[in-house]
């Protein structure tokens, strides 16, 4: 469908309803990447603006929080994980732990890797590098 939006110029517009089985917990966008995570469990990842699925992740537990960088998707979860994945290709890279459920991830792409923070009912912030994963604070 294509909108006026000025004198003699057109934006392209189109709606996209995915279809996630249970309801969403969160959703991060990277270019043209949607990742979306629900209480089931499942966190899938979206090419925009087209819809197409390239990758449906599964954790044991409901997924709380959801990060998006150029490399990874973070999902924080209840049983405490913080599963980090390959983006877009949705690969297992490790498996990080709290003690109890993990309510907000940040990621972020710097100069030097990629960072990312961890947030938790455990009353912990952490901050790791990956890809190696190694704990910084």
């Amino acid at each position: 469908m294509a909108l006026e939006v000025g004198e003699g110029q057109q934006r392209l517009e189109r709606v996209v309803t995915l279809q996630p089985s249970s309801w969403v917990t969160s959703l991060a966008f990277r270019g043209n990447v949607l990742a979306a995570a629900s209480n089931d469990g499942i966190a899938t990842l979206w090419r925009m603006p087209m819809g197409e699925l390239l990758a449906s992740l599964r954790h044991e537990e409901p997924i709380c929080s959801l990060g998006l960088s150029a490399e990874f998707v973070v999902c924080g979860c209840r049983d405490g994980v913080v599963a980090v994945w390959t983006s877009p290709e949705g690969r297992l890279v490790q498996k990080l732990r709290h003690q109890k459920s993990v309510g907000a991830v940040a990621v972020d792409d710097t100069d030097e890797g990629c960072l990312l923070a961890t947030g938790s009912d455990d009353l912990t912030a952490v901050l790791w590098r990956l890809p190696s994963c190694e704990r910084l604070a």
